[in-house]
């Protein structure tokens, strides 16, 4: 904590530096974990296919491979696997955000939405985590709202609808509505895995598996859930897509 004061006092920045490979948030998705192909195999029986709770690991002709959409970064894979094969990023999708220093970002929104950002979420069904990470998000370490994005009450005031949540049966009425509530042009963005592909629920009797069931998805944000930094990183790539729109 001291080490992160002084930082602040010195550079006036509340945002740690990592390191990490830099992603964007749009379509198939970097994975959150890797899998060494080499490695991969030698216990003969694919365990990690068969325990995954989210259906997130599927064996084909190349080898293991994980389904980012549908991971849910429990690491079951990694600790079942003999040969130690599997590697999981240190801050899952949150390590996106990290080969983009701070002042980069913030020039970066300025130029795509001149330095202004309104965002609605809307939660279908969410157990809340993405929800405290999003608080996370806001606090004075990862200083979301520094970058010029604010969270709004009405749709009608947002740029971006921000989904969480595997969109519950009994939701779907106040997804549509806030959908056509929000003037265009708009994104929407789904935050979490249960947002994006219902994983671990996938589709049942209680819910759509995924908001791209019912709505035009523009921004994927993955992670169970994700890293403030994801967060910050999939609203500049929701930025982008919005001045594409305009």
């Amino acid at each position: 904590m001291i080490s992160i004061l002084k930082n602040i006092l010195h550079t006036g920045n509340v945002t740690e530096r990592l390191s990490g490979p830099e992603n964007i948030f749009t379509g198939d998705q970097s994975p959150l974990v890797s899998m060494d192909q080499e490695k991969c195999g030698k216990c003969g029986q694919h365990e990690c296919v068969k325990s995954c709770p989210a259906g997130a690991i599927e064996l084909n002709k190349a080898g293991v491979s994980v389904l980012s959409k549908k991971c849910i970064e429990c690491r079951v894979c990694e600790d079942i696997c003999p040969a130690g094969a599997v590697e999981f990023l240190k801050y899952g999708a949150g390590a996106a955000i990290i080969k983009m220093e701070a002042e980069k970002l913030e020039n970066e929104v300025r130029k795509n939405f001149g330095g202004s950002f309104h965002v609605r979420q809307l939660d279908l069904g969410s157990c809340n985590g993405c929800e405290h990470e999003m608080v996370s998000a806001g606090n004075p370490f990862f200083d979301l709202s520094r970058f010029g994005i604010d969270f709004v009450a009405s749709p009608r005031h947002a740029d971006c609808l921000l989904i969480t949540g595997p969109v519950t049966w009994n939701l779907r009425e106040a997804l549509l509505r806030t959908l056509e509530a929000t003037p265009k042009p708009r994104v929407v963005a789904a935050m979490g895995v249960c947002a994006i592909s219902g994983a671990p629920f996938d589709r049942n009797y209680a819910n759509y598996g995924g908001a791209e069931k019912l709505v035009p998805v523009d921004v994927y944000i993955p992670g169970c859930p994700p890293h403030p930094y994801a967060l910050i990183q999939g609203m500049l790539s929701v930025m982008r897509e919005l001045r594409k729109k305009k």
